[in-house]
């Protein structure tokens, strides 16, 4: 839909503004919608990847059942996700 379009539009533009929490739920929406937007994908990725301290156990939970569910295969990426993970997981 057009207003998802412009959800997204803006949440690229303003992703390096956006708490963990915030860029967690905001791919978490998309999932639920199942809506692929190829920019915002590129947006997200980079930035977990640049700080991925900031992300808590229920954040990296969020980003992990989003990319399941919208099929995400950027390897670099998932790769990170799994390093994260494994750091959340080691603090239990």
């Amino acid at each position: 839909s057009q207003v998802v379009e412009a959800i997204a539009e803006i949440a690229v533009l303003k992703i390096k503004t956006c708490s963990a929490r915030d860029i967690a739920n905001i791919l978490w929406a998309c999932a639920r919608l199942v809506y692929r937007n190829d920019e915002l994908e590129v947006a997200v990725s980079q930035e977990v990847l640049l700080r991925p301290e900031d992300f808590g156990s229920q954040d990296v939970s969020n980003l992990a059942w989003a990319c399941a569910k919208l099929l995400w295969r950027r390897k670099h990426f998932l790769q990170g996700l799994e390093t994260i993970c494994m750091r959340k997981a080691a603090e239990l």
